[in-house]
Formats: structure tokens, sequence, C-alpha cells
């Protein structure tokens, strides 16, 4: 009599061993991807903080940057002093640095631990437009003249925008709020008994607020911008006065310069042990600093 074995084979799945195996392999595999790929995760999002930040420090220092370089109206008119107690915006254009009786270089530290906090800067507003030539005649009535070369014509002001003389030429100048600064193209020393290279040549300057048909005088309490006639000693109280003290140039010619600005402040704070620069924006109609715009985040 013949006896047959018979073996079963398993030919369409895995056993329970094989199975128990394959898990075991499949969650080794698993866990070193979910590593992998959280490490890459991890150096990703690094990277692009990086790179967030360094194109938030560039974008910051466009703009400081753009701001000094309209920032030449700030030179002997913004008494800020730097780091060794000199004025940082002062600049005499005829003393060659050989006769510098001091550090020719101005350097400013902001702190918010120490003295200088803030730094003001006065520039030009260019989206309003170029710098204006401005006749004086234009703001007045000028009277009738007399056979006598000794009697001058009388003056009577109206306004600088007399007859929409600005307004005509430069549109954005004349609107309730804007900023307008009023110099010449004459730069004149203090009247001194002895003549002093270090005194740097300034024009007399106006800085108001378009209000109607007026120029009002902007209030400058902590701004730091000099108001004085550097002849008189002085201070310019209105746009006639500017206009009837204003120096020559050429003779008997006066020839005034008129320009919209802006007042820009850069300062330090400190929140949540975050210290940022920020920038605001002086609002001379309701003479207040407006919003601040964080510029640079985690300042040393």
């Amino acid at each position: 009599m013949k006896i047959y074995r018979f073996r079963l084979i398993n030919k369409k799945a895995f056993t329970v061993v094989e199975m128990i195996v394959g898990l075991g392999v499949l969650s080794i595999a698993l866990a070193i991807t979910l590593a992998t790929q959280f490490s890459i995760t991890k150096e990703m999002k690094k990277l692009d903080d990086d790179i967030q930040g360094k194109m938030e420090n560039l974008s910051g220092e466009k703009t400081i940057l753009f701001d000094i370089q309209s920032a030449n109206i700030s030179f002997n008119n913004i008494l800020i002093k730097d780091d060794q107690g000199l004025l940082f915006f002062d600049y005499i254009p005829e003393k060659p640095v050989n006769l510098a009786t001091s550090q020719p270089d101005r350097r400013i530290t902001l702190s918010t631990k120490g003295a200088v906090k803030e730094i003001v800067i006065l520039m030009q507003d260019v989206y309003k437009g170029g710098l204006l030539i401005y006749d004086p005649t234009a703001a007045y009535k000028i009277g009738d003249t007399t056979n006598n070369f000794n009697i001058a014509a009388t003056l009577n002001f109206i306004g600088l925008n007399q007859n929409d003389r600005i307004k005509n030429q430069r549109p954005n100048f004349w609107s309730d709020g804007q900023m307008l600064l009023l110099d010449t193209t004459a730069r004149i020393r203090k009247t001194l008994d002895v003549f002093s290279i270090d005194e740097a040549p300034v024009s007399p300057i106006y800085l108001g607020v378009v209000d109607g048909s007026r120029l009002k005088k902007i209030e400058f309490k902590d701004l730091l911008i000099r108001d004085l006639h550097p002849e008189t000693g002085k201070t310019i109280e209105n746009e006639d006065q500017f206009l009837r003290t204003m120096p020559a140039v050429g003779g008997g010619v006066s020839t005034a310069r008129i320009q919209a600005i802006k007042i820009t402040k850069y300062f330090l704070e400190s929140l949540n042990n975050n210290t940022g620069l920020y920038k605001s924006n002086y609002d001379a109609k309701s003479q207040k600093w407006d919003g601040r715009v964080l510029i640079a985040s985690d300042v040393d």
C-alpha cells in the first residue's frame, strides 16, 4: 500500500514571520525617511528665515540710503550732535582737511541705553516736484514809484502763491499740510570782529506748512532745526520777513528757492527684548510724528 504525503505551499501571501520582519524593516525605513524629511524641513525653514531676514535688512538699508541721499538740505540746518559733541551735519566747503582742528569724520551711535536714541533728517520730497526758483516780488503788491530815488515803492505782502504763482509751476507744492523750505543760493557768515573759517557759511531758511494762502511757520520745539537769521541772529517769524531780509546775489538781485521737504526720524525702541529700528515722518499740520514703520529688527 502506498502512503501519500502532501505539503502545503502558500503561493499567494506572506507568512506571519515574513510579515513581522517586513513591517520591522518598513518601520525602520519610514523612521529614517521621516527623520531625514524633518531635518531637511528644519534646514529649509532656517534658510528661508535667513533669506527673509537678509531681504528685510537689504530693504531697510535701501530705505536709509535713499533718505541719506536726499538729505543734503540737512547740512548746517539740523543741529544734532554726534558722539564727540560736534554738529553731525556741519559742512564747511572751503575748509581743507589739514586745517581741521577736530576729527573731520562725524559718527553718531543710536542706543536705547545711551544719550542718543534718535536722529532727525531734513530731506527734499522729490515726489512732489523739483526745486523752484522764486522771484520775491511775486509775493507782493508793489505800489507806484515816485520821482524821488530815495523813496522806495511800497510793498504789501500778499502771499507766496499770489495769482497761483507756485500752484501753476509746482501743483503739488501748494496744498494744505505740505511742508516747504525757503532758502537762497547765497551763503553768509555771522558778522564777527575776526574772520573764522570754522564758522560755516549758511543761507537763511524758513520752514513752514501750507495753510490756506499763507506758509505758516512750523513750531520747531525739539526738532533741532536752525531758524535764526545767520546775519542778524534773529528768529525769522514769517515768509514776509524772510523775503525782506534775504541776502542779495549779484548786486541788488535776490533769488529765493522753494522746495517740498519731509522731516524723518529714525529711532530705536525695545519691545519684548527685541530692539528695532523704526522710521517716522513729521506731520506739520498736527505737529506730531505719524505712525512708525519697522526698518530692521534685532538691532545690536
